[in-house]
């Protein structure tokens, strides 16, 4: 049987009757896409590995909780975003994720200018500043939706909240990076 062309929830069932080997088929699917997300909420490449490991290790201790009529990704992105706050609070820091301004706000492409590399570095730089200043429900709901590319619905199911809390977390981001992220301050000459 070719695993390749079932979905994750059909992958999951194998799973849960027996076919164990449908579980790598899951974790090849995911493992980049949590990884990308646990690093980017902790900022700690050698910890996101290991929370990886464990997200996958309780999904697949945890397999037959899984409800087929669920969709797998939230219920996977879910336990990542578990591990990854125990383990910030383990630390007690806030999480200040790695930050990548372009998937969030591209821009488009110049003329080559001798100074864009200075320019590109500085901005990513005041972005990453003010993507840090963030209240943490903010920050995880514009990773989440901008960076990940999660819908409104799979982030209400990863985080536990209401749909439209999650409007409204992604709307008071946006108004409050306005106010952190003053492009004045950086000189563009």
């Amino acid at each position: 049987m070719d695993l390749t062309a079932l979905t994750d929830e059909q992958l999951a069932n194998k799973v849960q009757q027996g076919q164990f080997e449908a579980f790598d088929q899951l974790m090849s699917r995911y493992q980049e896409k949590i990884l990308r997300y646990v690093k980017r909420l902790t900022n700690n490449r050698p910890d996101s590995e290991d929370i990886v490991q464990e997200t996958f290790l309780k999904a697949y201790q945890n397999i037959n909780s899984f409800k087929i009529d669920m969709r797998w990704s939230p219920w996977l992105y879910r336990i990542a975003h578990n591990l990854s706050f125990n383990f910030l609070k383990r630390l007690s820091y806030s999480p200040l994720p790695f930050f990548d301004p372009d998937t969030l706000w591209p821009h488009p492409v110049a003329p080559e200018d001798p100074n864009k590399d200075i320019l590109d570095k500085e901005l990513k730089e005041h972005l990453d500043d003010c993507l840090k200043k963030l209240k943490p429900k903010y920050r995880e709901v514009v990773i989440m939706r901008h960076q990940e590319d999660l819908s409104f619905k799979d982030i209400a199911e990863i985080l536990k909240i209401p749909l439209g809390t999650v409007s409204i977390r992604l709307k008071r981001a946006g108004q409050e990076l306005k106010k952190i992220c003053q492009p004045q301050d950086l000189k563009y000459d």
